[in-house]
């Protein structure tokens, strides 16, 4: 039998990669994460495995790598169904459901986020039925239904604040400023940024705080403020590569909506600083 010593240790280090994650250091948490498998030794507890096994499904899957990421998650749900963790299980299932909405298959990725968010709310499991209707709310985007999506980040938010899980609150604050600029709501695209930005300096996440940086330039500049965005284009910083094709996606949104009467020297401007984000992705 293992000491509550040990087991406290192999928590903390697989704790430790999934906090680089989701500061956006993906080098770093993969580096924690074998640190973290190398502690568990050949008969380890399956549940410990099958965690270290979810937080690589969600690396690959940070990294566009969808088959390594599927083969993560199918192998984390049955360790963690070995050592009794129903929670664990749904949500490996509920990773799956990610790698489904990320190569294009809504349908399916819905379905998956259905079952998930009924066995959360059986295991009376909050934080987990939030992340599965995150993952619906995600599905409504992707299929193009802003009303939904928006309706749905919006119900999710307030849950997060109010519990004060605030890397979730921060999450969907961003989603929700993307769903504002498919709406042709750049104002309300700038207040959701400013949240988010805010919240991500208070809680440390320097990769949104880029991502944030990235992207107000061109929002500001749709909702008719020229001069700041200027301002916040002059403090702007290249997020990490695997946050750059959203964040340029979301400034080409911004370009692109019909109210924007941006002057040519601002607009060009912009446009090359989308351009540059949308290479930087391809690194």
């Amino acid at each position: 039998q293992k000491s509550e010593e040990q087991k406290k240790a192999e928590a903390a280090a697989r704790l430790k990669a999934e906090l680089f994650r989701r500061r956006g250091q993906l080098d770093e948490a993969t580096q924690a994460l074998l640190e973290a498998e190398d502690r568990l030794e050949a008969g380890a507890h399956a549940v410990a495995r099958g965690w270290c096994r979810q937080v690589a499904g969600w690396l690959y899957l940070d990294r566009g790598r969808h088959q390594d990421a599927r083969d993560a998650f199918s192998a984390a749900g049955p360790l963690c169904a070995e050592g009794g963790d129903e929670g664990g299980v749904q949500w490996a299932l509920l990773g799956e459901a990610h790698v489904e909405l990320a190569l294009g298959h809504a349908t399916l990725a819905r379905r998956l986020g259905k079952a998930t968010e009924l066995a959360f709310d059986q295991l009376d499991a909050a934080r987990g039925g939030l992340a599965a209707r995150f993952l619906r709310a995600a599905a409504a985007a992707a299929a193009g239904d802003a009303v939904t999506a928006a309706r749905r980040y919006a119900g999710l938010q307030a849950l997060a604040d109010d519990r004060g899980w605030w890397v979730e609150a921060v999450t969907l604050r961003l989603r929700r400023a993307e769903q504002a600029l498919a709406m042709s709501r750049p104002h309300d695209a700038d207040r959701l940024l400013e949240e988010a930005g805010g919240l991500s300096q208070i809680l440390g996440l320097g990769a949104v705080c880029a991502w944030v940086k990235a992207v107000r330039p061109p929002v500001l500049a749709a909702a008719g403020d020229g001069p700041r965005a200027r301002e916040a284009l002059a403090q702007a910083v290249l997020p990490a590569p695997a946050l750059a094709a959203a964040a340029s996606a979301a400034a080409h949104a911004a370009l692109a909506l019909p109210g924007a009467r941006l002057d040519p020297d601002l607009h060009a401007v912009l446009t090359r600083w989308t351009e540059q984000l949308r290479a930087h992705a391809r690194r």
